[in-house]
C-alpha cells in the first residue's frame, strides 16, 4: 500500500517535468523523504535522488555506509541505488547516470557548489527549477498524509493537555518544556520542535523561546507546541491564565473571535488572503490591529512551515487536501500576548479541524 503511494509520487513528478527536463535532481532531505519515504542522514556527504524523465527511472546516489539502511526501501520502490566510498568521487558516478540529456531541474535551495560541479562535468546546457512541481504536489495532501496528520494532532493534543494540567507557579518555562518533550516521546512522537512555553511579559514576544523565567501565580501562559509523528507535523497553541484572568479576558476573546471568523472562511475556491483578512479585519475593528504582527497561518506537512501560507498577499486558491494552521494573535508590548492555533484541512465543502481542544483561558476547561 505505502509503496504504491511513493511510486505514484515519482510517476507524477515525471509527468509534470518530462516535457521540459531530461533529469530531475533532488537534494533536500524533506523532498527526498516526500518522494521516496527515505530519511537522509548523509551529513556532509552527497546524497541525491536523480530521476531520468525519458527512461522513467529513479536513482539514489548515496554514501556506501547508508546502503544497508536504504536499499530495502529503494528496491521495493524500484529505485536504483548507486553508492560511493569516502575515497571515491560521487560526481563521476553521477556522470554515469546523467548522460544523453541536456536539461536538468533542481531545487532552488540546492547548494551552488553541487550544481556547478555537475554542470561542468556533464556539460549541461540548461538548468531550471523543480520547486513548483514539488510545492504543488506537497501542498495538497493525499489520504495517507491526512491520516498521519490526524494522528500527529491527536498526540500533540495529549501533550498540550499534559502541559496545561501540570502548570504550576514556581516552575520555570524551560522545565515545563523539557517535561512536555519527555512526555511527547513517551506517547509516540518522533520528535518535538522548538517548544514555546511563555509566561507573563514573555507572551508579548511571539517567538520568544522558553527561558529560565519562573512562572508566577497570576501569569498568563502561552503554550505553542510542535511535534513530529511519522514525519508529519502538528503545531498547536493555547493561552491560559493561572490566576486572576480579568486582565487578559478581553484580548483573549478578540483573538478567539478572530480565529472563528478566519475558520469560517476556509473552503475550496477561497483565496488564502481572504482567510487572513477575516481575522485581521476583526482585530483591527477591535482596536488591536497594530498588535497582530504576523500572518494568520502556514501550511503543515513534512515541515512545520510550508505552503500554503495564509497572509494578505497570497493569491493561493484553497483546494481540498490543503492543510494549514489558523493562528491569529495579539501582542501588547511589555505587557502580555495571546495566540490560538488550530490545524485544519480543506474539505470538499469547507474544512475539517484536526484539533479538538477547548479554546479557553481557563485551565479547568482542558480537563
Amino acid at each position: 500500500m505505502l509503496a504504491r503511494v511513493y511510486k505514484n509520487r515519482i510517476s507524477e513528478l515525471i509527468r509534470l517535468a518530462s516535457s521540459k527536463f531530461d533529469y530531475i535532481v533532488v537534494w533536500d532531505d524533506i523532498n527526498i523523504r516526500y518522494i521516496t519515504s527515505l530519511s537522509v542522514n548523509a551529513l556532509e556527504r552527497l546524497f541525491l535522488l536523480v530521476i531520468d524523465t525519458n527512461k522513467k527511472e529513479a536513482y539514489i546516489l548515496s554514501p556506501s555506509l547508508e546502503k544497508e539502511r536504504i536499499y530495502p526501501i529503494a528496491e521495493e520502490l524500484g529505485i536504483h541505488v548507486l553508492t560511493y566510498r569516502d575515497d571515491e568521487d560521487p560526481y563521476k558516478i553521477l556522470a554515469g547516470i546523467m548522460k544523453g540529456g541536456t536539461t536538468v531541474a533542481v531545487e532552488s535551495k540546492i547548494p551552488y557548489g553541487i550544481v556547478n560541479k555537475f554542470i561542468k562535468l556533464l556539460k549541461i546546457k540548461e538548468v531550471g527549477f523543480v520547486d513548483k512541481y514539488l510545492v504543488g504536489m506537497r501542498m495538497v495532501k493525499d489520504s495517507y498524509e491526512l491520516n498521519v496528520l490526524q494522528r500527529a494532532s491527536e498526540v500533540n493534543q495529549e501533550v498540550i493537555r499534559f502541559i496545561i494540567e501540570n502548570l504550576r507557579p514556581g516552575k520555570s518555562e524551560k522545565s515545563v518544556s523539557l517535561d512536555a518533550c519527555a512526555y511527547a516521546y513517551e506517547i509516540g512522537a518522533e520528535s518535538c520542535l522548538h517548544p514555546i512555553i511563555q509566561s507573563g511579559v514573555n507572551t508579548s514576544l511571539p517567538h520568544q523561546a522558553s527561558t529560565d523565567k519562573i512562572i508566577g501565580k497570576d501569569d498568563i501562559v502561552l503554550v505553542d507546541f510542535t511535534i513530529v509523528y511519522d514525519g508529519y507535523v502538528s503545531d498547536i497553541t493555547r493561552t491560559v491564565a493561572l490566576g486572576e484572568s480579568d486582565r487578559y479576558l478581553g484580548v483573549f476573546n478578540v483573538v478567539k473571535e478572530a480565529q472563528a471568523r478566519a475558520l469560517a472562511k476556509v473552503a475550496p475556491g477561497t483565496y488564502a488572503r481572504e482567510v487572513d483578512s477575516a481575522a485581521r479585519e476583526f482585530i483591527e475593528e477591535a482596536g488591536f490591529g497594530e498588535y497582530f504582527i504576523h500572518r494568520t497561518g502556514h501550511g503543515i506537512g513534512l515541515e512545520v512551515h510550508e505552503e500554503p501560507y495564509i497572509h494578505g498577499g497570497s493569491n493561493t486558491t484553497l483546494r481540498p487536501g490543503m492543510a494549514f494552521t489558523i493562528e491569529p494573535g495579539i501582542y501588547l508590548p511589555n505587557s502580555f500576548g495571546v495566540r490560538l492555533e488550530d490545524n485544519v484541512v480543506v474539505s470538499k465543502t469547507g474544512y475539517i479541524n484536526l484539533v479538538r481542544l477547548a479554546r479557553s483561558l481557563y485551565i479547568e476547561d482542558y480537563k
